[in-house]
């Protein structure tokens, strides 16, 4: 039986997304068919999250597969197996017949593999938004639709990365955890913010779990106002704001805030926003006693400069009310 082709050894962890790398890298599709040793890529339209595939032996093609999945007459004995890239060895079995009818099986909705993955996080990795729906509209232990794997990713993690607004917008609405945070210290709201998916953010933002998540920092120490900002998500860092994110919070590794960045990056868009909230602290220090203000001086950006004592100008000179 030909084999799928063998993946190169530098492959990362499967569904991670590096919060703060600025470069752009060619990266597999999040997972792959091997149908008679021809690779099929899934959830091509998204190769930012990758790392997780998918390996069947059958001659059947799965992809046929998915677009039946409602047909009961429709048999498929073929079984998929969970590859770990990283370290190319083989997870636990997940038969497609399991995969794609969740009512075929009920009880092994609740078993994992060996990367900790429940059949809702390999249905939501193999792209099939419907048959995701229905195994959270059938999972009454809401702890299942928490469940982290082994790199401590909820669905709602991978929903995030592959994009799945109808997955995310389900399971939100059934009132899962959105401050789970993953091996890296991501939220499902770092995520969101690190792609920019403004849609996928606002659903993430009702939440009755926000509070909690919006200070929440990852592993480099950034909220998702620092994220929003590093990555230049201005229209997601918009909403942010909006929902009561602090405009002031500072990273962990240097104390500075959005506005620091703004200044040292000479960001006028940015500033422009960051500006424009009433709460902003133009004073605040970073962690060796600097201002954005110093910063901008530091950096070069003049236009930045004036920008900043503009402001400061403004607020200097805003008149006392007089007392009644």
């Amino acid at each position: 039986m030909a084999s799928g082709p063998k993946q190169q050894e530098h492959t990362p962890d499967h569904l991670s997304v590096p919060v703060l790398d600025d470069t752009t890298h060619n990266l597999p599709p999040i997972a792959t068919l091997s149908i008679n040793g021809q690779v099929v890529p899934i959830a091509e339209q998204d190769t930012s999250c990758h790392g997780c595939y998918l390996d069947c032996n059958s001659d059947h093609a799965l992809t046929a597969a998915l677009e039946k999945q409602k047909e009961d007459n429709l048999h498929i004995s073929s079984q998929c197996f969970r590859k770990n890239v990283h370290d190319q060895q083989n997870g636990g079995q997940i038969t497609c017949q399991s995969a794609l009818y969740p009512s075929a099986n009920r009880m092994k909705m609740y078993a994992v593999d060996e990367n900790g993955d429940s059949l809702l996080h390999a249905a939501i990795i193999m792209d099939s938004e419907e048959v995701s729906i229905e195994y959270i509209d059938m999972t009454i232990d809401l702890e299942m639709l928490n469940l982290q794997n082994n790199l401590f990713q909820t669905p709602l993690h991978v929903a995030v990365l592959t994009n799945m607004l109808s997955v995310v917008e389900r399971l939100v609405s059934r009132n899962v955890r959105i401050d789970l945070q993953d091996h890296h210290g991501n939220t499902p709201l770092h995520l969101a913010c690190t792609k920019g998916n403004l849609k996928i953010v606002s659903v993430l933002l009702e939440s009755s779990f926000l509070k909690k998540t919006l200070e929440k920092r990852n592993a480099d120490g950034v909220t998702c106002v620092h994220i929003a900002a590093l990555n230049d998500h201005l229209d997601v860092l918009g909403i942010l704001l909006e929902k009561g994110a602090n405009v002031n919070a500072r990273e962990s590794k240097s104390g500075r805030t959005v506005l620091h960045f703004a200044a040292e990056t000479g960001n006028v868009r940015l500033l422009d926003l960051l500006l424009s909230c009433s709460d902003v602290n133009i004073n605040a220090e970073n962690y060796d006693g600097a201002t954005a203000l110093q910063l901008s001086r530091w950096h070069g950006y003049g236009d930045v400069i004036m920008r900043c004592l503009h402001n400061a100008a403004m607020v200097d000179k805003k008149p006392e009310s007089s007392p009644e």
